[in-house]
C-alpha cells in the first residue's frame, strides 16, 4: 500500500531498474534519493505536514550536476527544502559517516548552491525564502506537529 500512495506523489525516475517500492527500500535498508524522499514524504504526510517531492539536479562530489530528488515541507506557514539523504552522508561501504543540518529546512537561496529543481517545481521553490531558525529554547529542531504539540 505505501508504494501506491507514493507513486501518486512523484514523477517516476528515468531509470526504472533502480526504482524500488517503499517496502523493498525498508527491507533492503538501502536506496537512492528517490526512495529517501518518497519515504520522507510518507512520514511527513502521517505527521500532518504539507509537503512535496522535488526532482531536479544536484552537484555530486566531482561538481557534476546529476539527477536528484529531495523534499520541500511547509512548517509554521513557511516552505523549506529538506534533503534527508544528504543530511546523513555515507561512506563507500554504506556506513553513515556523519549527520548534519546542512540540508535541513533551508531556503531556495541556500539550496541553489548545489541543488536545482526541475522547471515544474519552480513555483514551489520561490516560496522557500528563508532558512529555518531555531528558537532560543530549542536545542534541536522542534517544529509544531499538527495535533501533537501545537505551539501557542
Amino acid at each position: 500500500m505505501p508504494a501506491s500512495i507514493l507513486s501518486k506523489r512523484r514523477i517516476p525516475q528515468k531509470s526504472p531498474e533502480i526504482r524500488k517500492s517503499t517496502v523493498k527500500f525498508l527491507e533492503d535498508k538501502e536506496g537512492v534519493c528517490e526512495e529517501y524522499a518518497g519515504l520522507t514524504a510518507l512520514f511527513l504526510d502521517e505527521m500532518g505536514f504539507e509537503n512535496i517531492v522535488i526532482t531536479g539536479r544536484a552537484k555530486d562530489e566531482s561538481g557534476t550536476m546529476v539527477p536528484h530528488t529531495w523534499n520541500m515541507v511547509k512548517i509554521d506557514g513557511q516552505w523549506y527544502h529538506l534533503d534527508i539523504l544528504w543530511n546523513g552522508p555515507i561512506d563507500k561501504d554504506g556506513k553513515h559517516i556523519s549527520v548534519n543540518e546542512k540540508y535541513l529546512l533551508k531556503s531556495t537561496k541556500t539550496f541553489s548552491a548545489d541543488h536545482s529543481a526541475d522547471a515544474e517545481y519552480l513555483s514551489y521553490t520561490k516560496l522557500a525564502t528563508k532558512d529555518y531558525t531555531k528558537t532560543e529554547d530549542e536545542e534541536v529542531f522542534n517544529p509544531a506537529i499538527p495535533g501533537l504539540n501545537e505551539r501557542e
